[in-house]
């Protein structure tokens, strides 16, 4: 009787994983919401439909969010018009990605197929490229990449790909360095190719952000206190969506003066109008026992903000 029962228990601690440690964290609810007067922001909980399968790459008009790349001392930069960004190049040098209609920020998922819409035209007829890097080191491609015609007439068009080889942040660009003159894009939708149904409520943290100052950290979803140890690797995830598009920061860091981070990254992001799951890896420095927080800073804009399944979890060795 002896031996069946040792066996048994054998049997039941092998069956279990050896990496599958639970979360550190795992939800919001006993996260608090710190705010620096004069903003104005309260917090609720609230059940929310996380559709993660439509738009990763958010409105064109995202403060922020679009930029005119370029190197050297050109005094070229985008503007807003007619509901869409305009690039006006006064200076090119001919080569293509020195002058750059630039989203970064954005978040893929290796291998999966992804479809990229949007509206153009410039003021001459004229060929420009669609392209997508990496965010930093050597700045490879990804797989996004599309010579299109432009006309003096807006024109809808559509680039599929596969992502290979991505970063924890990615670019989408737009490079028009070829030649002077001005080129417009609008409607730039970003999504994967295949969507599956949307799963049922979850509760999410609503974030009601009434006013803002110039800082948008001054509107921060912060955790309890997080068990860092020195040295280790850890995963943030969470799922986000906002009524009004922004740039976000998510940072590891102590509770208590000086402030500073316990992770080697402050992640910057892209919210949109639609749901995405977001995931940021960082190795633990500088930790403090008791005061070791992750913090959202998402006062960037007045509006609302939902973020569910919120997790931090520790990488296997």
């Amino acid at each position: 009787m002896t031996i069946l029962r040792l066996a048994a228990m054998i049997f039941l601690v092998a069956a279990v994983p050896l990496h599958a440690s639970p979360p550190l964290v795992s939800g919001l609810q006993d996260a608090g919401l710190w705010v620096n007067p004069p903003a104005d922001a309260t917090m609720i909980t609230e059940n929310a439909s996380v559709d993660l399968s439509a738009n990763l790459l958010f409105s064109t008009l995202t403060p922020g969010a679009w930029g005119l790349n370029h190197p050297g001392t050109s005094v070229d930069k985008i503007v807003i018009d007619d509901n869409a960004i305009k690039a006006p190049v006064t200076d090119a040098d001919g080569t293509d990605w020195h002058r750059q209609i630039i989203q970064s920020g954005v978040i893929l998922t290796e291998g999966q197929s992804y479809t990229l819409t949007f509206r153009a035209k410039a003021d001459v007829a004229r060929t420009i490229n669609v392209n997508g890097n990496i965010n930093g080191g050597d700045w490879h491609g990804y797989g996004l990449y599309q010579p299109i015609d432009l006309t003096t007439d807006w024109k809808p068009f559509t680039v599929t790909f596969t992502a290979t080889k991505v970063a924890a942040t990615n670019n989408v660009e737009f490079n028009i360095g070829q030649r002077n003159g001005a080129v417009w894009v609008a409607d730039v939708k970003l999504a994967p190719s295949t969507r599956p149904a949307p799963p049922a409520p979850v509760a999410a943290a609503k974030v009601r952000i009434a006013a803002i100052t110039k800082n948008g950290w001054e509107v921060q979803i912060i955790t309890k206190p997080v068990d860092f140890v020195e040295g280790k690797s850890y995963t943030i995830s969470f799922d986000a969506r906002t009524d009004n598009p922004r740039n976000a920061y998510c940072l590891a860091r102590i509770n208590q003066p000086d402030w500073h981070g316990v992770g080697d990254y402050n992640a910057s992001f892209n919210i949109g109008a639609d749901w995405h799951t977001y995931s940021f890896t960082f190795t633990a420095k500088n930790t403090v026992a008791g005061a070791n927080v992750i913090g959202l800073s998402l006062g960037a804009a007045v509006g609302n903000v939902w973020v569910a399944d919120f997790k931090v979890t520790e990488n296997a060795p």
